[in-house]
């Protein structure tokens, strides 16, 4: 899975017939933040999945979140949510998904990033920077192929210096 504030998740590994080999997809990498640095980031893309069955349905990784940035003496959410997730991994259209798309699945996206530059909340707020999931492989009575990485979370960077008291980051 893509990379943000956190890590990605880590593919799945090759055909479970085959044994245990650390082959799998890597998850993207934690970036480091800082304010001297003052530089912000969306979130990475989950990869591709792969496909080397006869039909050959290979499934996409999900966007990552982009960049939300607010700057305001106030804000009124009126229970709506800020939100800048990462997207879920894109299943392969395939016609028949076992015997043409049960390999490896697609990584999610991860979580963009959000800067709140509010001095006052005035009701509740919520702020979400998700990484999406990876593909999973479930098919019944087939050996396991990789599944995708999930997304890692995203930042939510606020005025304040502790998360203000009406406000809830996920």
């Amino acid at each position: 899975g893509g990379g943000n504030g956190g890590a990605g998740g880590t593919g799945g590994k090759q055909f479970s017939d085959c044994g245990n080999i650390d082959n799998g997809g890597r998850g993207g990498k934690s970036l480091a933040y800082s304010n001297i640095s003052n530089k912000i980031f969306m979130g990475g893309s989950g990869g591709s999945g792969h496909a080397n069955s006869p039909g050959g349905y290979i499934s996409n990784g999900g966007h990552g979140g982009g960049i939300v940035i607010l700057q305001s003496d106030f804000i009124k959410s009126n229970a709506h949510t800020i939100s800048s997730n990462g997207n879920n991994f894109q299943p392969a259209n395939a016609p028949d998904p076992i015997t043409d798309g049960h390999d490896g699945k697609g990584g999610g996206g991860a979580g963009g990033t959000v800067l709140a530059g509010i001095n006052t909340y005035l009701d509740a707020a919520q702020i979400n920077v998700k990484g999406g999931n990876g593909g999973s492989i479930t098919e019944t009575g087939m050996a396991r192929i990789g599944g995708g990485g999930g997304g890692g979370g995203g930042v939510a960077w606020f005025k304040q210096s502790t998360l203000p008291a009406n406000v809830t980051a996920s």
